[in-house]
């Protein structure tokens, strides 16, 4: 025999999101939040109201149905869990992975259901104890809270710096002369930044190849002066933190200087090094502020959120919502790009302090998916569809042109703006990419040919254009005597 009273509570088991109770959100998302649960109680009550039957029918049935295959994706993550780590297999079988996600789900009410109609009330038992346990577990697990995210600032009685050096990597950049800038608005980009360059007197390197097009492996090559294929693994292991993927533990870089601040993304955790006194990743819950055009609402922040939590439910909702233009993505990357200008607020900032010698920044500009028009203006509709396998070559290439264009009129202005304030002459500055668009992977002109332009307070404008090694390269110039 089933009670109302037990459906109502199974139920509230199945809905309730225990991922809001880990994340840090303000009055307003909380207020949002509160009321959309009380009209699905409620919704609830008035669905049950007329239920009058204690066996399990058809409607009833279809009803656990659905409450337990909500329950269980939502306390377990299926798309997170399931799905992503499998992502390009769904795609070469479903197109998509949300036909996948809905997939998953529709398998698992089939599931249930089954089990039900053969177990009857015991059946209902057994799968109410498994949602009980799983949500138990997801409530006191709090290895996804956001509090997981790195920040901290120990700089305050730091002594001021007469030199710094600001490290840039950009993310998935190809560099001149690349594949990418076969096309018009490649060849627009190759003279946008020679002309970038000599406005601030960096060397410009116009033929030059990093080592992977992996950032696990290209980075703690630049990072490292003694990285080699023997003693790789030595370097970087993934995180056992739910908000980051990878940790450097061996940074040679960072050793060479004593006050340094760190500016990362969820990809890669550099500030498990003693020498860093300020680390700052990026926080898809926090108040960023976003390039123009990017809608920064109330429904973004909790739907971006929810859809962080992994459940499939809350990926197909964020697609839809999406398509629609209601809401963007603060997540990474899309939120990373969208908040580029505000970390390079925060960059300046730091820079004018002249509290460290080192600034480093990995920045997911202009990592796909991409997101921006020819006016660099932000549009989430560009954003959709960035990973799909049949996206055509050519569109590829002129949405990573736009990008990457975007990129330097943003450094552009930063970089104007830190000269204005007369401090731009006491910087060092590497801006270089991790490796190429990888639009073409097995072409190293688009996967291998990187982004790379240096400057002190004594370079003029040069162009390099003997084939150089973005790693080697840059221990030339770190390392080299003054």
């Amino acid at each position: 025999m089933i009670k109302k009273i037990h459906l109502h509570i199974l139920f509230l088991i199945s809905i309730i999101p225990f991922w809001a109770i880990k994340v840090k959100f303000e009055l307003l998302e909380n207020l949002f939040l509160f009321f959309f649960l009380t009209t699905l109680f409620l919704l609830n009550f008035f669905l049950l109201y007329f239920y009058k039957s204690k066996k399990i029918n058809n409607f009833l049935l279809i009803y656990l149905g659905v409450i337990f295959t909500w329950g269980i994706d939502n306390h377990l993550g299926l798309y997170n869990g399931v799905i992503v780590p499998e992502k390009e297999f769904f795609i070469k079988i479903f197109g998509n992975i949300y036909f996948a996600a809905l997939s998953s789900l529709i398998v698992i009410f089939l599931i249930i259901s089954a089990i039900i109609k053969k177990l009857r009330e015991n059946g209902v038992i057994i799968l109410s104890f498994f949602l009980i346990s799983i949500s138990l577990f997801n409530l006191f697990d709090n290895s996804k809270n956001s509090s997981g995210l790195y920040f901290f600032d120990q700089s305050k009685n730091l002594k001021l710096k007469n030199k710094t050096t600001l490290i840039f990597i950009l993310d998935e950049m190809s560099g001149l002369n690349s594949f990418e800038s076969k096309t018009s608005e490649g060849i627009e980009f190759d003279k946008i930044v020679k002309d970038f360059s000599k406005k601030y007197e960096f060397n410009i390197y116009s033929n030059i190849y990093t080592s992977s097009y992996t950032s696990i492996i290209s980075i703690p090559a630049i990072l490292n002066k003694d990285y080699s294929k023997k003693n790789r693994l030595n370097f970087a292991v993934h995180s056992k933190k739910f908000f980051t993927e990878n940790n450097i533990i061996k940074n040679q870089t960072f050793d060479f200087f004593n006050s340094i601040s760190v500016f990362q993304n969820m990809h890669i955790n550099y500030c498990d090094n003693n020498n860093v006194k300020k680390c700052d990743q990026y926080n898809p819950f926090y108040k960023n502020e976003f390039i123009c055009c990017f809608k920064d609402t109330v429904l973004t922040k909790l739907i971006s959120s929810w859809r962080l939590y992994g459940s499939s439910v809350s990926a197909l909702t964020w697609r839809v919502l999406m398509h629609f233009r209601i809401i963007d993505n603060v997540g990474s990357p899309n939120g990373d790009k969208a908040s580029f200008n505000f970390l390079l607020k925060k960059i300046k900032k730091d820079i004018k302090s002249k509290r460290f010698d080192l600034i480093f920044s990995h920045s997911l500009m202009p990592h796909k998916p991409y997101g921006f028009d020819k006016n660099c203006s932000y549009d989430g509709a560009l954003a959709l569809g960035n990973f799909g396998l049949n996206m055509p070559i050519e569109k590829h290439t002129l949405r990573h042109n736009i990008d990457r264009t975007c990129t330097i009129r943003f450094l552009d202005i930063f970089l104007q703006e830190l000269k204005n304030d007369n401090v731009l002459k006491d910087l060092e500055i590497f801006i270089l990419s991790d490796h190429g668009s990888r639009n073409q992977i097995e072409n190293p002109e688009s996967s291998l040919k990187s982004f790379f332009i240096y400057k002190n307070n004594k370079t003029k404008f040069k162009e390099i254009v003997k084939r150089k090694n973005s790693q080697t390269e840059f221990h030339r110039l770190l390392y080299k005597k003054n």
